[in-house]
Parts: structure tokens; sequence; C-alpha cells
């Protein structure tokens, strides 16, 4: 006969099954198991639905089983199974086995414990076995003896007790009570499959009932989320408290007998006190010493008498700044069953509530009396009803009588018939859809006066779905008057400007031109009409024109320099390539003291600056000779007297004077004597030095400032003149008239007070030249 160990396992008093964990499923079991299992036969044992009948806590169980076949461990452990409803004690010993695939499946020998405890015994077992609570038996040394699947779970393989608390020390200290007390009731953080966990442990020593040695028993409980939950109490309550006390709303909590029990920062400010100050005070009393005069009473006291929520409104009370300020409070009771066992308030600042209520009654008080004086008038139309209300200034704009009831068609009755149909048309486009509408148009009062109005309005939809325009009217007879009156000076300003002999330029504060007349543009060359100018940015301009000036960087750095200054500049005078002189004035604008752009003004000064040119020459030139006369000869020479004053230089000076100038004129005539004095002009401008000034002084007086001249080269200079005009003869009616000169020669001297006490030096040198026989020269030492 063949060896099957099948057969011999079926023959087998021994219950063999083998059960697949991962597929919660038997795989096999001998005939020992199915009697064991309450089953007739493999197939309906293989069938049996285990995951409906299986726990959370054999589930977990079975998995660390699992875990530690494939670590190669093996786990006794006592079962009680019901056959038939009878229970059976088995010793069962569990291991892993391998599946034809490959899995890891649990093999159980199960044999029968012929001492079958009692039920009361088995109902125990059974009671540990599935009870959450942990439960682990130790040695004196702190060694597993056993342990509940509850315990086995949350463990694992730590067999020692001391290995499982968390900290060492708190070890040492259960450990020494537990001895000397026999008992040690208390919390610790364990270490588990699940990472550190608080636990309240219920360690005792005890009797093994098999042995009689001593034995530890502990029972715990996992107390981690009641743990946690009260930490995130704290923590809310933490929050809570921060949030109470940054709240601007009062918060206050009383007990039964209205005793505070809790007051934020903010009530507390309210009832003037503080929130370690009120801590135990009667209610009562803080609101009573916070209330200005006679109290109404406390809302929270109200509350817990109504046993309902209650509110009251516009409580004033004394603020800590000397003023008062008004609260308002809702005081809801607290409620544990039937019994009132307080309340709380919360209490709102409503001071500047009222105040803005106040502000704006009194705003709106403003604003009806600024309808009145602004003659704006207001009303409200339903299209659909035809109904319609309006103010009285309204009334009073359109020239309606007290009698008349409002409507749109005694409005429209008052419209000047020109403007009627525009009108019309504004108010029923209004009426087809929301919108706003803007229109002015003129008003015919019944004394046959005309005024002009602005009428606006907005239509909406109410709530009921019906159109709602409303809108008001403005007499704008007076705008509409200064408005044209505005625009002719408009005109009259333009016109004067295109008028003006001046180029006139004005930039907003960006630099964007605003106004250009056509002087300007036919001053700088510009072709275009003043208008197409209007925008341009003139940032760069001045660079680009800048050529047409003789000094383009002084035209530049001029502009630059008035900007940033933004002070006035008048006069400046700009030369022009072309020979033209140009007059420049700058003006910042300013609006209420804000800069708003810019004016420039250029003139054409040319003329003028020539006028002036003449009239300068006419000033300091001698009319007949073209010489500069006596003003222009003191004015110049006061700049060389100061040099020579100072040392720089010599000077000196030449006095000459025509001889028996007289005769001449008695004998050839004044045409004569004038051509002569032309003559010696002449000659004397074509002899001087760069740098000496010859002028005529009257009659036939002439003077030669020798500037770097001492006394000698000024002597030997006037005997050179003298003896040029001597033989310098001079057309008479056909005759040569010989001329000659006395000339008088002197230098400055230190001493001399100004340039007349030179020439008076020279004066009286040139009249020794005179006495000497004439035509001669003369000088005088300083």
């Amino acid at each position: 006969m063949a060896f099957d160990p099948g057969h011999i396992a079926e023959r087998l008093g021994t219950a063999v099954w083998v059960f697949d964990i991962e597929r919660e499923r038997m795989v096999w079991a001998n005939a020992a198991a199915l009697k064991l299992w309450g089953a007739d036969r493999l197939e309906t044992l293989t069938a049996r639905d285990f995951s409906s009948e299986m726990t959370a806590a054999v589930r977990t169980r079975l998995a660390n089983y699992l875990a530690g076949f494939h670590a190669g461990h093996e786990i006794r452990e006592s079962w009680t199974f019901y056959p038939h409803g009878h229970p059976v004690s088995v010793d069962c010993r569990c291991s892993g086995y391998r599946l034809d695939d490959g899995r890891m499946a649990m093999l159980v020998e199960g044999i029968r414990d012929e001492k079958t405890a009692d039920t009361h015994t088995l109902r125990h077992l059974e009671a540990l076995r599935h009870t959450p609570v942990m439960i682990s038996l130790y040695d004196t040394t702190g060694h597993m003896l056993t342990a509940n699947p509850a315990a086995e779970s949350a463990f694992g393989r730590t067999r020692e007790l001391a290995a499982r608390i968390h900290d060492h020390r708190e070890w040492a200290r259960i450990e020494a009570t537990l001895w000397h007390e026999g008992r040690c009731l208390t919390d610790a953080w364990t270490d588990s499959h699940q990472g550190a966990r608080l636990h309240q442990l219920d360690l005792r020593v005890s009797s093994d009932p098999n042995s009689g040695e001593r034995m530890i028993v502990v029972s715990e409980i996992d107390v981690t989320p009641r743990q946690q939950a009260l930490q995130a109490l704290a923590e809310s309550e933490r929050r809570l408290l921060e949030i109470t006390d940054v709240l601007a709303d009062g918060v206050c909590v009383i007990d039964e007998r209205a005793r505070v029990t809790f007051i934020n920062p903010a009530a507390a400010q309210m009832l003037n006190t503080t929130p370690r100050a009120a801590l135990g005070r009667s209610v009562d009393t803080l609101f009573r010493q916070a209330a200005v005069g006679q109290p109404p009473g406390n809302p929270a006291t109200q509350a817990m008498r109504q046993r309902a929520r209650h509110r009251q409104s516009d409580i004033p009370l004394h603020a800590d700044d000397g003023g008062r300020r008004v609260v308002s409070a809702i005081a809801t009771p607290m409620l544990r069953g039937e019994r009132v066992i307080g309340a709380v308030t919360a209490l709102h600042d409503i001071s500047e509530l009222r105040n803005t209520e106040a502000a704006l009654r009194r705003s709106r008080e403003r604003l009806a009396k600024a309808q009145r004086v602004a003659r704006l008038g207001s009303w409200e139309w339903q299209p659909a009803t035809g109904t319609m209300t309006w103010s009285r200034q309204l009334r009073h704009i359109f020239a309606l009588s007290h009698v008349d009831v409002p409507a749109m068609s005694i409005l429209l009755e008052r419209v000047h018939p020109a403007d009627r149909q525009a009108v019309d048309q504004a108010l029923h486009g209004v009426e087809q859809a929301p919108d706003i509408f803007d229109t002015e148009f003129r008003v015919c009062h019944p004394d046959g006066l005309v005024h002009t109005v602005s009428m606006r309005g907005e239509s909406v939809h109410s709530d009921r779905g019906d159109m709602l325009v409303t809108g008001t009217v403005l007499d704008i007879t007076e705008h509409k008057a200064a408005e044209m009156a505005a625009k002719t000076a408009e005109r009259r300003l333009a016109a004067l400007i295109e008028n003006l002999g001046g180029g006139i330029l004005v930039e907003d504060e960006r630099r964007r031109v605003v106004l250009a007349n056509r002087t300007f543009c036919d001053l700088f060359g510009i072709p275009a009409a003043p208008e197409s100018l209007i925008g341009v940015d003139c940032t760069d301009t001045a660079t680009q024109v800048k050529a047409l000036f003789r000094d383009p960087e002084r035209f530049v750095t001029g502009i630059e320099t008035c900007l940033s200054r933004q002070q006035p500049v008048r006069g400046e005078e700009l030369e022009t390539v072309d020979g033209r002189v140009l007059e420049r004035t700058y003006t910042p604008v300013f609006l209420e003291g804000e800069h708003r752009g810019h004016l420039w003004q250029y003139w054409d000064i040319t003329g003028r600056k020539r006028a002036e040119a003449a009239l300068r020459a006419l000033a300091s030139t001698d009319p007949l000779t073209g010489l500069p006369n006596r003003r222009e000869l003191l004015a110049q020479s006061a700049r060389e007297v100061a040099r020579a004053r100072r040392g720089d230089a010599a000077l000196s000076l030449l006095l000459i004077d025509i001889d028996h100038f007289k005769a001449v004129n008695d004998h050839y005539g004044h045409a004569v004597g004038d051509h002569a004095l032309q003559a010696i002009a002449a000659l004397l401008e074509s002899e001087c030095r760069a740098g000496d000034l010859a002028s005529r002084i009257g009659g036939e007086e002439f003077v030669l400032l020798l500037p770097d001249a001492d006394i000698n080269a000024a002597t030997t200079i006037a005997e050179r003149l003298r003896d040029c005009i001597l033989h310098s003869p001079v057309a008479a009616g056909g005759e040569a008239l010989r001329l000659t000169v006395s000339i008088g020669v002197t230098t400055f001297a230190p001493g001399d007070r100004d340039f007349e006490t030179m020439l008076a030096r020279a004066d009286t040198a040139m009249y020794a030249a005179k006495s000497a026989g004439r035509n001669r020269v003369e000088s005088v030492a300083a």
C-alpha cells in the first residue's frame, strides 16, 4: 500500500486546517477539523463567508500573526469553538504554510483540551479575547507570560514590560510604587505598533494560579484620543481667549449669583474697569457704577430672570476719557437642564453709529436747505401706473401751482414746444429698459419767461418687477447765460491772442501744447497752422529749433532753467542767425496753488533794438564828424582812469584846437568850416592806434585819449599829428586851405581826482601853445 500523507491526516484525531488570512477563507481541513468547525464536508467549510463573521479585532490579530509567520514565528493559543452550540476548548499551534501560489497561509494544529473548562470560565476567556482592554500577565522580572489579543495586537513581540514604557524614569517610578503598595494606577506613554501612545495603566501584584508564584497583572486602556481631545480643548480655549482679547465687542460671563466669571478687555473698558478687578464682582454693581444717570437695568440679570435672550439698546456709559459712550447689549441665559447657571452678555459700542446717524440727520437737513438754495428739484415716477411725486423746488422750477396733481403730463406741458419731442423720447427710452438719461430743455412759465433746466434720471426695476424712475431737475438758466458769456469772452480772447504782436505758446504741466498763435509759428518758421500744434510734446522741441539762434545752448539752457525754477523771467534777449533779436518772457501757470503749465511769449524786438542803438549813437556821437562826443569821452575815460589809478598802465591826453578857426568860418563860410572839421576828424581816426579814442568835445576842439602812452610817447604822437594836419590842405572854393593846430599834452598823475583834472591840465598846455605862436605842441607834466 502506497504512503498517502493526506489519508493519514484524515485519520488523525488532531484537528488540522489551513486558513488563507489574506483572502479570509478556509483552504483545507481534515475530518477532525471539520467536526470542530461544525461542517459536514470540506466544500461547505471552504465556501463559508468568514469575512462577514470576522470582527475588526480578530482581523487585526490575524494580520499580526501573518507578519510573525513571515519571520518564522509560531503562535500557541487556547481557542474556544462551539460545534453545534457546545463549547470546546482547543490548544492551537499556529505556524506559517506556503500555498501553491507562494503566498503565506496559516497552518493550525488543534489539540482538544479534555479538561473542558466550565461555562463560566469559557465565557471569561471569550470576553478577554474580544475586549478592547489590553490585559497581560508578567512574572516578577517583567517578562510577559501571556496577553489577550488586544495586548498582543498593540505590543506584538515586545515581551518585557519595562521595554514598553517610553520613559525609563517613569518605569522606575511605576515599579517602585507597584512593589511598595501592590498596585499602581497611572497614565504613561508607551511604545506600540502605532508609535507612542498614552495608556491608562492598572498594575497589580497577584499570584499565578498554576505555580502560586507572584505575577504582575496589567490592564490598560489607550487614552491617547482623550489626551488629544483635552489638548485640542485647551488650545481651543487659548485661541478663544486670544480672540476675545482682541475683539472690539465686549464679552462678559456671569454665574447664577450674577458674579463675573469672565470678562474680556473690551467689556472691561466699556464698564470702566479692568478684567482682573471685575472678576468675582456683581455685574449689577459694574453697570451701576459705569452708567450715566439712572441705569435702565442690567441685561444679564434680566435675561436670567426671563430665561430668554434679552436685547437692550442705547445704554449710556461713562467713557474713560471723561466723555460718554453708548452701547447695546444682548444677554443670553446659560441653562443646564431647567436650571439657570449664568448668562453671557455681548456688548457693542454704538457711539460711532449714533454719531453717524446724527451726522446723517444734519446732512439731510443741510441737503434740503442746499436744494432750496441751489434750486434743485427732485421727482419720482412709476410709468406703469403714472404715479408721480415731486419736491417743492421742482414745483417752483416749473411754475406749478399747489393744486396741480403730480403727473408727468403736467411737466411736459411746461416744456418748450421745440424741446418736447426730445424730452418725451428720453422718458420713453428709460421706460423700455433700466438706464440713465441726462437732457437739457427749456421750460415756459405762464408769465412768458423761459428758463433752461437740466433733467437727469435713472430707471430701475423694483423688487416687485415694476419700473421706477427717479431724477432731479436743476434750473441752469443763469449757468447757460454765464456759459454763453464765457464762450464770447473765449472768442474775444482767442482773437486778442491771435492779433498780438508777440508769439504765444501755452503748455500744460506735461509740456504738451495747449495754445499757440500765428505769430509764434511765423517767428520760428513753422508752416503749420497753430491749431495743429495742440497736443504736441515740447520736451525735445527746443533742441530741434536751437539752430535758429546765434547761441543755441543759451536758448536751450534758458528754457531748462525756467522749467526747473518755475519763476517768472522777463526780457531775456535772444539773437537769431538771420539778425533778428527776440525777447522771451516766461510765466509759470498756477491754479489754486497747483502748477498747471507754462506760458511763453516771444517778441521780435529787432526794430526796437536798432532804434535804441541809433538813439545811443545820437547821445554819444558828434553828428557832424561821427566822432564820440564829450559825454561818450567822459564815460570811456572813467574806465581808463580807473585802470591807470590801479597802476596797470600809463594814460596820456592830447587836447587839439584848430588855430584861427573863426576866421575860416567868417571868410569861407560855415560849410567850409564844417568840411575842415570833418577832414581833421578823419585824419585823427586814421592816425589813432588800436585802443586810442578820438573825440570832438565842442567847436574846433578835439581830444585824443592815449592809453598805455607816457608823456614822451604822447608828445611824439602830438608832433606827428600837428605835422600831418599842416601838410593836409582842405579844399575851400577852389583853394587849398592849410590849417594849423595847437596841441596840449599831459599824462595821468596819481594825485588826479578824475579825468576832468587831466583835461584842465591839457587845456593849460594847449593855451601855452597858442601863446607861443600857435602850430605848436606844449606838454605839462603831472
